[in-house]
C-alpha cells in the first residue's frame, strides 16, 4: 500500500499533540519543556502517523522517568534536515538495550508489546527519515528524528 505523504509544517503537527502530551505528562506528573523555533518547518508525512511517533517516544520518556523530572521537546532544523528531539532524563539504557531497541518485540517494560518503537522506525523511514537513540544509563535518552526539510521558494 503506498501511502500519500502531505507538505506539513511540524510546528501545526506539534500544535495539535501539545495538549495530548501536557495531559499525559500531567498524569505522570513530569514537566514538559518546549522548544520549537519561530520559521517554518516544511516536511513531507503522513501526519496521523507522525504525531503516533511522536506520542509514542514522548510516552515513553514518561514512562522511564520519576515524578517531577521533565521531557524536554526540541524542533529545529540543521543543514536540509528537520529535526525533532525528545530528551527524557529517566533510567537511559545500556549501549546493549540501544541495540535493540527497534527490534520487534524487544520491551523493558512489563506490559509492552515491543512494537512501539519497531512501528515507530518503519513510520520515519516511509517519509525517508531516521530515527536515532542515545542514552546513558541513569541520565536519560535522547530520541533524535530527522526529516527531510522541503524548502520552497
Amino acid at each position: 500500500m503506498v501511502q500519500t505523504l502531505s507538505l506539513y509544517d511540524i510546528r501545526s503537527i506539534i500544535a495539535e499533540l501539545r495538549p495530548i502530551i501536557e495531559s499525559e505528562a500531567r498524569h505522570f506528573n513530569i514537566e514538559v519543556e518546549w522548544n520549537i523555533i519561530k520559521e517554518p518547518i516544511l516536511v513531507h508525512c503522513t501526519k496521523d502517523q507522525l504525531k503516533q511517533v511522536i506520542l509514542n517516544i514522548a510516552k515513553n520518556g514518561f514512562e522511564a522517568m520519576e515524578v517531577g523530572k521533565k521531557l524536554r521537546i526540541r524542533i529545529h532544523h540543521e543543514n536540509e534536515w528537520a529535526k525533532i528531539m525528545i530528551i527524557d532524563n529517566g533510567q537511559g539504557l545500556t549501549e546493549k538495550d540501544i541495540g535493540k531497541v527497534f527490534d520487534p518485540f524487544y520491551t523493558s517494560k512489563k506490559e509492552g508489546t515491543g512494537l512501539g518503537l519497531f512501528v515507530c522506525k518503519r513510520i520515519i523511514e516511509s517519509f525517508n527519515g531516521t530515527i536515532e537513540f542515545s542514552s546513558k544509563p541513569l541520565k536519560g535518552t535522547t530520541v533524535t528524528i530527522s526529516l527531510p526539510l522541503i524548502n520552497h521558494p
